[in-house]
This record gives structure tokens, sequence and C-alpha cells, in this order.
């Protein structure tokens, strides 16, 4: 210690540390490093200064200098400045009041804006008259170029550049006529250039490509925070993007209308590590002034909904044309259409920007089947052949897999006997014989403490009779699964579609195969592997607030229902231990033969013994759930509340308790602790 005193005050040249008290020294140590410090930062001042001289000297005797048209406006050595010419790029992008100020900045009359207003205007969220006035339209349409274009009359204010260079002369087919009245040009070099990314894979020498999901229907999701999913649209684009990366196009985007839409395949994407500047997803809005070798255009709308708003109207006329505008001149190479042929016949109107994109690529383009690209992992004429070892295989070294009826439940099934934590099941209808083949399981995981969810309809929204369902779901409830009956109160669309399963943070099933009533059909099943994707959809699908509505519908209640007057807590607890020990073979303590009781621990009902230390003596004892379940059942408690349902016991996130079965027409609960 003194040793390392030493060496410290002679570093800061102090005096002898053997003289000064443990204060004094800490007080010598801030004083120097203090000065230290303000050295650093004199050094640092002086640094800074010199930049920005030289920044000063290179402005000065610049002939030509660039910017963005923020820092035109917040930077003082460009808006303290004149000059005699402005060009400002993507004008149809900026704000007026931006480009007003930055037209103080010209000396001269030469402010020149470059921009197209057939694409998308600046973003404005307020729907107040004046902001969309004076932050929603571009320039353009201010100064009447847009009306005069529209009107087929000649503007001098306005010149036409004709001729471009990106799009591969079939992709700008599209569109040419309806935004352009048939006046651009392909550059001749840039065909060459951009014919030998047509005639890459996926694809070979088809510039224009449908792959439609009319034969899968998937269905699309609104989440609560508004925006649109579709999984299936999704995993989809992002076998078409590896496809492409593959085959050697060096650039992919993946585009979609809809913000959680691009969220959820750049999270495929950034899962698989592949790097954004191969392949990257985004909203239309965020990749206009981006362009890539191949777009892969996701539009995302499918049934239950109607069509969205974003994709409503005619190209020319609307926000959703110039919109289609965007999505389609981003590429280069190739341009692939990913969606549901047959909704957007059924939901859109003939002239709308959608429908003419859709009809002119069916009639210029290929078009392919969505389900030619996402073939089974399995041959459905041999799947009975393959053994569990190859399954394990499988499911191991893929972190995607597509499945058929044939397949899914022996992996699925595999799947729930690894769970440690929870299981979720969405299945909209349950039937006797698809139960019956999965209820072992659901016994080995409710016993070993995995917290089992199913979600589900109202038995009247059911294919069986209501009793028949009813009784069903009563039967599922005694083994211990929590089932969720959909309600507007969970937020749970009560005729919901949604056929999905979550297991642990790890796995995550989605597709058209209804998981507890499935028999004899074609439908399928996507499993993905990733705990990035499952936290993905979990937001999406609002699993936490569901489950946490349900297993506290009340939030200011320590519980979350008002508590029943059955008992108290505590001789409950000594009338379920009771039941439970009449159903168990041991009753006593190994170590001291005490009488074992039951008590509250760990976020559930355990047998214990009251005498023992836990390090001396080990009897403690986790009790199935379904014993307990069994125990509670076995009182045959009514529930006072409504008078018409029973308790059934449950182990939610704060602890075991009590609820009635007619949730959720009825909220009673019971706490146990």
């Amino acid at each position: 210690m003194k040793r390392n005193l030493e060496v410290v005050a002679s570093s800061l040249d102090m005096p002898d540390p053997n003289k000064l008290s443990l204060e004094k020294i800490d007080e010598e140590i801030k004083k120097h490093r203090n000065i230290e410090i303000q050295e650093y930062k004199k050094e640092i001042n002086n640094i800074s200064n010199s930049i920005s001289k030289i920044e000063d000297d290179v402005k000065d005797n610049a002939l030509v200098i660039g910017c963005t048209l923020t820092k035109a406006y917040l930077d003082p050595k460009i808006f303290n400045d004149k000059f005699d010419v402005m060009v400002l790029d993507e004008a149809s992008m900026a704000t007026l009041p931006t480009l007003f100020f930055a037209s103080t900045l010209v000396n001269k009359t030469h402010y020149i804006l470059t921009g197209d207003f057939r694409q998308l205007p600046p973003i404005v969220n307020s729907e107040g008259s004046s902001a969309k006035m004076w932050i929603g339209r571009n320039i353009f349409r201010h100064v009447g170029i847009e009306d005069s274009v529209d009107s087929g009359k000649k503007d001098e204010r306005l010149v036409m550049l004709k001729e471009q260079y990106r799009m591969h002369p079939n992709i700008v087919h599209l569109i040419n006529e309806p935004m352009y009245k048939g006046e651009l040009e392909t550059n001749h070099e840039a065909i060459i250039r951009i014919k030998k990314i047509t005639t890459k894979a996926p694809f070979k020498n088809h510039p224009l490509v449908l792959v439609d999901t009319s034969t899968m229907n998937p269905w699309c999701k609104i989440p609560k925070m508004g925006s649109r999913v579709n999984p299936y649209n999704a995993f989809l684009s992002t076998i078409l993007a590896k496809m492409a990366l593959k085959n050697g196009i060096k650039s992919v985007g993946i585009i979609t209308p809809y913000r959680a839409q691009a969220e959820l395949i750049q999270t495929f994407l950034d899962d698989e590590e592949i790097p954004r500047k191969k392949i990257m997803a985004s909203t239309i809005h965020k990749f206009q002034g981006n362009e890539r070798e191949c777009i892969i255009f996701d539009i995302v709308d499918g049934p239950p909904h109607k069509r969205g708003k974003l994709l409503k109207g005619p190209f020319g006329d609307s926000n959703a044309g110039n919109l289609i505008n965007v999505a389609i001149s981003r590429t280069q190479g190739k341009f692939i259409f990913v969606g549901n042929s047959q909704y957007i016949q059924n939901n859109f109107k003939e002239n709308d920007a959608i429908s003419f994109t859709l009809n002119t690529i069916q009639r210029h383009g290929k078009i392919i089947d969505s389900r030619d690209i996402l073939p089974s992992y399995f041959d459905k004429d041999s799947d009975e052949q393959r053994d569990s070892k190859n399954n394990n295989k499988l499911i191991s070294e893929e972190n995607t897999v597509f499945l058929n009826e044939n397949n899914f439940y022996r992996i699925f099934k595999m799947d729930l006997e690894k769970a440690q934590d929870y299981v979720i099941i969405f299945s909209p209808f349950i039937t006797h014989n698809r139960m019956g083949k999965l209820m072992d399981t659901f016994r080995l995981l409710v016993d070993k403490g995995v917290s089992v969810y199913l979600i589900t309809r109202k038995p009247k929204y059911q294919s069986s009779s209501n009793q028949d369902c009813e009784n069903l779901l009563e039967d599922i409830q005694d083994i211990g699964i929590s089932v969720i009956v959909a309600s507007n109160e969970l937020e749970v669309y009560e005729k919901f579609h949604e056929k999905i399963a979550f297991i642990d943070d790890e796995v995550f099933y989605h597709g058209s195969l209804n998981i507890l009533s499935q028999n004899d059909s074609s439908e399928s099943m996507i499993r993905i592997h990733s705990a990035n994707v499952v936290k993905e959809y979990k937001k999406y699908f609002n699993i936490k607030k569901i489950i946490q509505k349900y297993e506290h519908p009340f939030p200011n209640s320590k519980i979350g229902g008002k508590q029943s007057p059955i008992s108290n807590p505590t001789s409950l607890i000594k009338d379920i231990e009771k039941k439970v020990l009449d159903q168990m073979h041991f009753e006593e303590c190994s170590g001291c033969q005490s009488q074992l009781i039951l008590k509250y621990e760990k976020d559930d009902l355990v047998l214990v013994c009251p005498n023992c230390s836990t390090k001396k003596c080990i009897k403690r004892k986790i009790i199935p759930r379904s014993i307990i379940g069994k125990a509670v059942g076995s009182m045959n408690m009514s529930c006072e509340k409504c008078n018409k349902g029973k308790m059934r016991y449950k182990v939610g996130k704060y602890g075991p308790f009590l609820s009635c079965n007619q949730y959720p027409q009825c909220r009673s609960t019971v706490d146990l602790k």
C-alpha cells in the first residue's frame, strides 16, 4: 500500500504521501487530474479550431459545394453565405419551408430544382389542413406544374429528362405510360449492363416475375400497433432474396408498404447474418432514393382484411400510385412481385395502380406459383417411412423448414417434449380426435412445470356442438392447461384465424394447419427456430398482453380478479393438501418421518417437510400440476360470484390461484399465495 502511494505521488508530483491524510491524498489526486483534463480540453479545442479553419479555407476556395438540405439551414457556414447557382436534388421529397429557406441563399436567379413529382411527397403525420398544405405538398404541386402536366399543357418552367439509365425496358413499361405518358426511354449502354443482371437466376432472362400466393392464400394480420404483417409472404420473400444472392445478383432489396412487415423480414435476414449491403428489407418510403439489382415487392395485403389504404388508388392521381411507382423504379434488372393475385382481383378496382401492375406482369412477365418456391422438405408419398432420427437431423440443421400434415405432428411433438418454460398454441378449432393424440404430451409438460396456454374460439364458433366443445375444454383445463377463449376483452378476435405456436423462446410455427383439429387435408406449416424471430412474432401477436389479461383481468388487484369468499388462502391450502396427499403414495419425510405439508414456494405449490432444513433433508416434493388440478376439481367448489361455474387450479406469472371455469364471462379468482 505504501509503495503504491509513493508511485502515485511521484507520478502526480505530490508531496510525501506519508505526511498526508487519505482525504488530503484524494484531494491532491483530484486536483492534479482536473489540471490534466483542462489541458486535454484546451488541446482538443485547438485541434477543432484548426480543423474548422481548414474547412473554411476549403469552402472559401471551392467552386462547388455539396451538402444536405438539412445542413443548409443548420450550419452557419452555409446559411451565412450566398451562392450564384443552387441545384437542389430530390426536391419533390422536401418540405416547402425548407425549399423557401434555401432560395434565400441564392444571390442571383439560378435556383434549379430537380425531382420526380410522380414519386413520394414529404411525409406529414398531422391531419391538419395547414400541415398538409405547407408540409405535405411537394413544390411542383404548389407552383402548379403538376396541374399543367396533368392537363397536357406545356409549362416553360419544367424540363423533363426522358432518358433513364437504371431499369430494364420491360420494368420501365410498368410505369412509363401511366406515370410519364410513354416518354421515358432507356439508354442503350444501360440496356447492355442491365441485361447481364436479368440473365441470372432466379427466373433466368425474366425481368418481370409474379410469385403468386393465391394457391396458399396466406392471411394477413394487423397488429395492435397498426401496420400489417403476413408471415408467409415474409418468409417467401426472404427465400427469393437468398436465391438471387446465391446466383450472383450482388444487391437485393425487399420492399413493402408496411413497416411491421419490413421489420419482420429484416429480422429473418439479421438472424442469418446476411449483410444489409447485400440484402436489405425496408418500407417503400425509406427506400426512395435507393436502388438494387433486384427488387422483391411484397404487397403483404391478404384475407381476412380489406385492402389497405396505402395501396388504394390509381397511377398519376393518388399516393398509392406514387408509392408503387417508387417500388418499381428502385430496381435495375429484376422486379419480383409477391402477392395474392386472386385477392387483388377481388378487393381492388381495375384502375388501381396495384391492379394495373399485376395485370401487366401477368401479360408480359413470368408467373410462378409460390408453392414451387416453398416445397415441403419431405416427399409426401414416402414420408411415413422416415424415422425420428432423420427428423431430428432435419430440425437440428435447418433454422426454417416447411412441413405438411404428414410430418408436422412428429416434429411438433419432439419440440413439445423439449419445452422447458412455456408452450402457447393458437388453434381456432379443437377436436377430441386430435387432442387425444396430444394429451399425453401435454400431461408430461404440465407435470414438469411447463406453462401451457391454448387460445381457441368460443364453443359456438367451433365446428362441433357447443356442449361437446365445452366438455372438451373443461377436460383440457382439468389437466392443468390454461384455456384462453378468444374475446374482445382479451383483444383476440372471436373468430380469429391464426394457426401458430410458440415453444419457449426458441421455436415458432405458423401456417394453415389447425394444430388441435387437423385431419386429412393438405395444409402446411412453417417451423422457424430463431429466438429473434420468436421475439418479433410475440410482439406482433400481442402475446404478453393476452396472457397478462387472462391471468390478471383486473390489473388493480394483486391477482387480477375479485376475490371469492370461498375460503381464506391458509385454510383452503389445507383442504387442497388433504386431497393431494390422498392421491400421493407418500405422506412422510423419509429423513425425519414428519408429515409433509403443502406450501407456496417459487410460484407454485409444493410438498415440504415442516421440520427439516432443505440442506439436511430433501423432503421437498414438486407436485405435478395435474394432481393439484384433480384435487381442486374433486373438491367441487362452486364459484360464489356467478353461482354457475366451478373453481379450477391455475398457475400464472404471479403464482397459483383458483379461477372460475366460466371465464371470461366470470372473472372471479382466489389467491393461493
